[in-house]
């Protein structure tokens, strides 16, 4: 194959290394880019390349160039011809090609080119196209960092690295944003805390958010402590004790998600006590919550709230934003103080205006006020208020939430449990969470979906279809509350639909004592989930 690309003319070559340099896949701006030519000569070097069959186009507008110089705006037929020929596809005919033209570069220069070639695109991108080329920029620059020697250029490198995570972030790639975010802390000089505090946090936070992502859960903890020493105020510590709460309650660990989580909110004004004390303590402490409430609504029309302004207060909003992040680590281990953080965020949004995940605490007490409060009407148009500042606000990061805790929640109070739209709904809003690597709102969502078809009365054998193929989803997002949790509701299931005699599925576990220790274990850890689900299924 070498050989057959040394047989082409010189600039030929060269081209196709350029080219190589870029990947499997590249388009014609970007190599003449690097070529540091026209579109119209570029294209005609490769011209004897793609007639060897070494390369393909991949649209049929790459004759354009070869006829007509794209470049020349001169007049209105040469801009139709531009906007046609704008994008030019082309790929190497396999991987054996392009690493054949690679390795005509020599070893000792590969990294130069990348550099340079990363060098001429920064220079030559216009800057709002940069986002949309973002990744083609950093992976040159990146494979030749090592050869920067000035630290400024190693800075802007950083911010590069910083917008390619984020971008990969947000199209669930998580492992290449990590790798994208990795390279960039690499990049910082070691005052960089103290010269570029901002940049800084910025990033680590980020890189910390994808270690989250990609369950790394040890390198959290690590990173996280490192960013703690550094940070100069409890707001700009918020974000880091979010995901390491959450990070915790991923591996099980609610008691130490809710231990970390009551130090933050007594820092930001809000204490809150886990102690053990007498039931009519606590039903106590959640009635003056009530009350407070009580008085704050009065002649408050429910629907209305939905067009209060934003809240502004940073430490409310900081509060908010914690106790909504240890919300689930509450609820599987200390409901009661799960209660109390509901109300007290709902005394907060009353007093000081919607904080952008409003929408969930008025689902979370419309939830409270139908199964605990029995006040359905008033819980019914709570969940309603909260699926209007869903639709008003566009907050579709909340949108698995609000769906769950509606259609799994509030829904059925109203309705027949076997109505169709709830499991529609519920569904809907799953696939898009599949799609979005929406790890643990893809969990709570599955298990709705399931619970209501089995006690929906659906066929037993689609219900356990829908576990099996579930269980599965759910073992891949390394969330282990909800792994054990769609477990023991599909041996449930199981029990109730074997055909042989006498056979029956453990609840969890693979013998009997071992069940048996699980369930010691439920009773001492108060996860009343599995508690409630294991002695449901037995009776």
């Amino acid at each position: 194959m070498v050989g057959k690309i040394e047989k082409l003319d010189e600039k030929t070559q060269q081209v196709l290394k350029l080219a190589a340099c870029i990947g499997n896949k590249f388009n014609l701006e970007i190599l003449a880019i690097v070529n540091n030519k026209s579109q119209t000569v570029t294209a005609n070097e490769l011209q004897s390349a793609l007639d060897e069959g070494l390369i393909l186009p991949l649209k049929n507008n790459y004759k354009v160039p070869l006829l007509w110089n794209p470049e020349d705006l001169s007049n209105n037929l040469s801009q139709n011809y531009f906007e046609s020929s704008k994008y030019i596809p082309y790929k190497f005919l396999h991987d054996r090609v392009q690493q054949a033209a690679y390795s005509l570069i020599p070893a000792v220069e590969k990294k130069q080119v990348h550099l340079q070639i990363g060098r001429l695109l920064l220079k030559n991108i216009e800057e709002d196209e940069l986002q949309k080329k973002i990744f083609d920029v950093v992976n040159q620059l990146n494979q030749g960092s090592s050869l920067i020697t000035e630290q400024w250029e190693k800075d802007e490198l950083a911010k590069l690295n910083l917008q390619a995570g984020r971008k990969a972030k947000a199209a669930t790639a998580y492992k290449t944003a990590l790798e994208y975010l990795e390279t960039g802390k690499k990049l910082l000089a070691e005052n960089s805390w103290e010269e570029q505090y901002k940049f800084t946090l910025e990033l680590q936070v980020e890189t910390l958010e994808a270690l989250y992502l990609n369950y790394q859960w040890e390198q959290v903890e690590k990173l996280s402590t490192t960013i703690l020493e550094k940070v100069n105020n409890i707001l700009d510590s918020v974000k880091i004790y979010e995901l390491v709460i959450l990070s915790y309650y991923g591996q099980y660990q609610p008691q130490k998600s809710i231990d970390i989580a009551l130090k933050v909110l007594e820092k930001l004004g809000i204490k809150l006590s886990q102690e053990l004390v007498s039931q009519s303590a606590i039903k106590n402490r959640i009635e003056q919550q009530q009350k407070s409430l009580k008085f704050l609504l009065k002649g408050k029309n429910i629907e209305n709230l939905a067009n209060m302004p934003k809240m502004t207060d940073p430490y409310k909003l900081a509060a908010f934003s914690i106790m909504q992040s240890v919300g689930t680590a509450l609820t599987t281990r200390n409901f009661s103080l799960r209660i109390e953080t509901i109300l007290i965020q709902l005394n907060l949004c009353i007093k000081y205006n919607n904080p952008p995940e409003a929408a969930t605490t008025y689902s979370l007490y419309g939830v409270l006020l139908c199964g605990i409060i029995k006040d359905i009407d008033s819980g019914y148009r709570f969940g309603k208020l909260s699926l209007k500042l869903l639709e008003k606000d566009n907050i579709d990061q909340l949108e698995s939430v609000l769906i769950n805790q509606y259609y799994g929640n509030i829904w059925h109070w109203k309705q027949l449990l076997n109505e169709k739209l709830s499991r529609e709904k519920l569904l809907k809003s799953l696939q898009k969470d599949i799609n979005l690597g929406n790890n643990e709102h893809i969990c709570y969502l599955a298990i709705a979906y399931c619970f209501i078809e089995f006690f929906g009365g659906c066929n037993l054998e689609d219900v356990e279809r829908d576990y099996r193929k579930y269980s599965k989803l759910i073992a891949k997002t390394h969330q282990e509350y909800s792994i054990n949790y769609i477990e023991i509701c599909k041996n449930i299931v199981l029990n109730l639909t074997t055909t042989e005699q006498h056979k029956y599925y453990l609840l969890i576990g693979n013998s009997q004592d071992a069940e048996d220790r699980a369930m010691e274990i439920y009773i001492n850890q108060k996860t009343h989930g599995y508690y409630l689900l294991t002695t449901l299924a037995k009776l």
